[in-house]
């Protein structure tokens, strides 16, 4: 099977959109999640500072992620953590009973006192 092929397996009847996840002077944190008895432990707030500092470490001074739009705990989470809204990426009518309403992609500048 072919790359196309694929493609058409994996779209289904849903339109394919490609989104850039990240700037190219973004370090992107792909996913983190907690199971519900480790949160309000601190143990996010530790992965997420682990996170930050491998940024800085490879040189980045701001920190991407994407989160869904109707994920009220992780967005609060990271608002409590310095993190604020760049853009917001809605899903089609068609797609958002699969995927969702959408994602907020949040950004933190990374400073030398965090």
């Amino acid at each position: 099977m072919d790359s196309e092929e694929k493609l058409q397996l994996s779209s289904g009847d849903l339109p394919l959109i490609f989104m850039k996840e990240c700037a190219p002077d973004e370090y992107f944190l792909s996913n983190i999640a907690l199971k519900r008895q480790m949160r309000g432990l601190g143990m996010g707030s530790r992965l997420l500072a682990f996170v930050e500092a491998q940024a800085r470490q490879a040189g980045y001074h701001k920190v991407s992620l994407r989160v869904a739009i109707d994920n009220l705990d992780a967005k609060r989470f990271y608002q409590r953590h310095h993190y604020a809204t760049k853009a917001i990426d809605l899903e089609s009518n068609k797609r958002v009973s699969v995927l969702g309403p959408g994602y907020q992609s949040m950004v933190k500048e990374l400073r030398n006192d965090d």
